[in-house]
C-alpha cells in the first residue's frame, strides 16, 4: 500500500504503523475515517506545511482550540489566561484581521504565563495554537492526551480531511 509506505517516510511512531498495518486500510482515508487519535492526524498535517493553506492554518487553529477546550477542567478555577487564549486564538481563526491576531499573541503570552504553573500547563496548546499551523498540531497532542482521544479525532475530522501523502 503507497499511502502506508509514503507515511512511514514521515517516521510516525511504532503504535501508529501498528495500528495501521493491522487495520490494512487501502487508503489513507479509510485510515482516516477509523482514527481514534487526533493527535495523531494533527501530526500528519504538521509533516506536509507545504499543503497548508491559510484556510487549513486557520481550520487547525480551530481544531487545535476546540481540543484544547476539552483540557480547561484541568486549569485551576480562577486561572482565565488559558480560555482567554483559545478564545482569542478563535477570534482570530473566524476573522484573521491584525488586530486580532496581535490579541491572540497578547493572550497567548499571558497564557504561556499560566503554563509556569503545573495544574496550568495545558495552555501550552492554546499559546501554540495561535501561531503555527505546524505548531498547532503539536501542541494539541497535550491537550488531546487530556481529552478523550475519540474525541478528539472526531474534531480533527469536523475541520480536515487528510493531507496528501508523498508530497
Amino acid at each position: 500500500m503507497k499511502w502506508l509506505d509514503d507515511l512511514k517516510k514521515l517516521g510516525p511512531c511504532d503504535e501508529a504503523i501498528t495500528w495501521a498495518e493491522r487495520g490494512k486500510f487501502k487508503t489513507l482515508n479509510q485510515a482516516w475515517a477509523k482514527c481514534k487519535r487526533g493527535d495523531w492526524m494533527l501530526w500528519l498535517w504538521s509533516k506536509h506545511s507545504g499543503q497548508i493553506t491559510p484556510e487549513i492554518h486557520r481550520k487547525m487553529v480551530l481544531c487545535a482550540c476546540e481540543i484544547a477546550r476539552k483540557a480547561l477542567k484541568h486549569v485551576p478555577k480562577g486561572e482565565d489566561r488559558p480560555r482567554l487564549a483559545i478564545e482569542a486564538a478563535e477570534r482570530w481563526a473566524k476573522n484573521p484581521t491584525e488586530e486580532n491576531r496581535a490579541a491572540a499573541r497578547a493572550a497567548a503570552r499571558a497564557a504561556a504565563d499560566a503554563a509556569a504553573d503545573a495544574a496550568a500547563a495545558y495552555a501550552a496548546a492554546a499559546y501554540a495554537a495561535a501561531y503555527a499551523a505546524r505548531a498547532a498540531a503539536d501542541a494539541a497532542a497535550y491537550a488531546a492526551y487530556a481529552a478523550d482521544r475519540k474525541e478528539s479525532a472526531k474534531v480533527v475530522r469536523k475541520y480536515l480531511k487528510p493531507p496528501k501523502l508523498g508530497d
